[in-house]
């Protein structure tokens, strides 16, 4: 456990400090692949300035949601965060931000969501290090300060963030995802993860085995399942000709006709 990290005369919160170098590298990371994404370099940073204010507010949004006690309290920027505010209400902030500048949601998405993994991934390890979101007791690993031997949850979440972010990458550098679908494959890889590592995590149980966020987990992985098939399917509807439409409808109808 490293609560802070000390450079020189300053001293600054190693959850803190992580988060801040997780930003920059999801910013570096914007502006890195910026061709890839048929982006300018400025415009590919304002809009991962961008989406970094959007996802503070989703995530301390969700906190209070989560924890209406907390209202009273005063606001600090530097914790009290739920990073599934991040993926429920991010995506809502940026569609409004394109319905005004006239842009392609999609598009715009598929740009940002890889960039969140890295991020999300130095914010875990910066967990660790504050003794936060830790593990279930199994005689050895890592300490949150108060208990010994816990499993390293925080570690293992933020590797496995990063293979989400290589492989939905790799896929879009390849053109192997159709448009929509890289922002949504990160977002289900995230909540695949998330579930699974849950059960590896300090929790309250709501619902048999299952925390809250094995809840928001499951029905992130619904709709993101089904978001996808639907894009496939106005793909493959849309990539249909009149004349191919009537001769698969007749096939069909022939077919039925032999069956009876």
């Amino acid at each position: 456990m490293l609560p802070y990290i000390t450079i020189g005369s300053l001293s600054v919160p190693s959850g803190a400090f992580f988060w801040i170098i997780g930003i920059i590298l999801c910013l570096i990371f914007y502006v890195a692949s910026h061709k890839v994404y048929g982006y300018k370099w400025y415009t590919a940073l304002l809009l991962g300035g961008m989406m970094i204010i959007l996802e503070i507010f989703g995530a301390k949004i969700m906190y209070y949601l989560q924890n209406p006690s907390a209202f009273g309290e005063p606001i600090s920027w530097t914790s009290g965060y739920s990073l599934y505010g991040v993926f429920y209400f991010t995506p809502l902030f940026v569609f409004l931000v394109t319905l005004v500048m006239k842009t392609s949601f999609y598009s715009v998405m598929d740009f940002l969501a890889p960039g969140i993994m890295i991020e999300l991934a130095l914010y875990r390890i910066g967990c660790m290090c504050a003794g936060c979101c830790y593990g279930i007791e199994v005689g050895w690993g890592i300490t949150n300060g108060a208990t010994d031997g816990l499993f390293p949850v925080q570690p293992l979440e933020a590797g496995l963030d990063l293979i989400v972010f290589a492989i939905v990458f790799a896929l879009y550098c390849k053109k192997k995802l159709i448009v929509g679908e890289s922002f949504l494959s990160v977002f289900l890889g995230y909540s695949i993860v998330r579930f699974g590592v849950e059960f590896l995590r300090y929790r309250v149980n709501i619902l048999g085995p299952m925390s809250l966020g094995h809840i928001f987990a499951l029905v992130q992985i619904v709709v993101c399942g089904l978001w996808i098939l639907y894009l496939h399917y106005r793909k493959n509807r849309k990539g249909l000709s009149p004349r191919k439409q009537k001769r698969i409808l007749q096939e069909f109808e022939d077919t039925l006709e032999t069956i009876h």
